[in-house]
């Protein structure tokens, strides 16, 4: 359906002003002043007179040697991804009349491209970003580049960084460190997690009782009994009360059991 032109003056309720059924299939476009143009696959570049948005006519078209699918304009250029034939650079001094000054035939296949100073960014497909250097239109030559993680698509620049739409690879962020504009990723590392060491539980020795020989009790002739038969354990402890044995709380994660004495009904320890 080629080139729609939408009235957005109400955001809330934009509206189709004007349309131009282009030649072929409109994949990507681009505007300067009273212009679009607009990448038109194998119908190649195509420029569009917009001075009446509601009425836009065809002015001019230069059929590439591949199939345009993106485009950016920057002074008297327009810059064609073309696909497998890579970047196409087009004059368009005169809309009536653009012609190739110059080409560079990417790694890849040159989906998107974008602009800014004198170099060209050109999203290359499984080639990744390639930089081209388009201070001469005529002789554009490869500077730099990055082998992105899947399949770049699409390509936007400002300031030191250019931003990559990479398919499967998702958004990646590059900036351009050092004067050979070798891009970088800028990934945040993956934070590492600190574990804090689980406490070894230091278990106290349960206290093994030295249990000496208990003697055998001789009944007395006579109940009840007078004497309270005497233990040879030493110490003797002396409670005075049945005890509710007591557990000394140390901080976690150690604990210490202190054993107590119980005295049974039978008089014994």
């Amino acid at each position: 359906n080629g080139l729609r032109i939408i009235n957005m003056a109400n955001p809330a309720a934009p509206s189709e002003v004007g349309f131009y059924d282009t030649a072929g299939w409109a994949r990507g476009v681009a505007v300067s002043g009273s212009y679009a143009y607009v990448a038109d696959g194998n119908g190649g570049l195509r420029i569009i007179n917009i001075a009446n948005p509601a009425a836009p006519s065809e002015v001019g078209f230069y059929d590439t040697a591949g199939c345009a699918i993106g485009v950016a304009v920057s002074g008297s250029y327009a810059y064609v991804a073309d696909e497998i034939p890579g970047l196409r650079i087009i004059n368009i001094s005169n809309p009536a009349a653009p012609s190739e000054v110059g080409f560079y035939d990417t790694a890849g296949a040159a989906i998107g491209v974008a602009v800014s100073g004198s170099y060209a960014y050109v999203a290359d497909g499984g080639g990744g970003l390639r930089i081209i250097n388009i201070a001469n239109p005529a002789a554009p030559s490869e500077v730099g580049f990055y082998d992105t993680a899947g399949a770049a698509i699409g390509v936007a620049v400002s300031g030191s960084y250019a931003y990559v739409a990479d398919g499967s690879g998702g958004l990646l962020i590059l900036r351009f460190t050092g004067a050979d504009l070798t891009p970088t990723a800028t990934v945040s590392p993956t934070p590492t997690v600190s574990r804090t060491a689980t406490p070894t539980r230091t278990r106290t020795a349960t206290p093994t009782s030295i249990s000496t020989h208990t003697p055998t009790r001789t009944p007395t002739a006579t109940p009840p009994r007078t004497a309270t038969p005497t233990s040879t354990r030493t110490p003797t402890p002396t409670p005075t009360s049945t005890p509710t044995p007591a557990v000394i709380a140390t901080p976690s994660p150690h604990r210490v059991f202190i054993p107590v004495a119980f005295k049974t009904s039978t008089g014994g320890w």
